[in-house]
């Protein structure tokens, strides 16, 4: 799609695969209707009975329509950043649990996951 894209309803960025301009759920027909802005700036619209977004909750409720203590609530949540290194070691179980807890203030790290357990 030219000009970097469409404008997407829930996060409003510009999305140059397409984005989602309208998101609506009917709660008489307990259906969402989805409309889809593609590439080429065709509409597309879609019914689904659920939903998955990857977008923050608090754009979702700014969205779609939800109460005023929703919309509150959901604009006052915080996120924190989170990242997942993979580190494969070709040795046996190094550890028999899923996971190991760091409990030490100075290191910036939670736990450590086991995949393999």
């Amino acid at each position: 799609m030219g000009g970097g894209g469409a404008k997407d309803a829930l996060t409003g960025s510009r999305d140059p695969h397409g984005s989602c301009p309208s998101l609506a759920f009917d709660d008489e027909a307990q259906v969402w209707t989805i409309e889809v802005e593609r590439e080429d700036g065709t509409l597309a619209t879609f019914k689904a009975r659920h939903i998955i977004s990857s977008a923050p909750v608090r754009d979702v409720a700014q969205a779609i329509d939800v109460s005023e203590a929703a919309r509150q609530a959901a604009a006052r949540l915080r996120y924190r950043d989170f990242l997942t290194v993979a580190l494969v070691v070709e040795k046996p179980d190094l550890f028999p649990d899923n996971w190991i807890y760091i409990h030490e203030p100075r290191v910036k790290v939670g736990r450590i996951q086991n995949f393999r357990s």
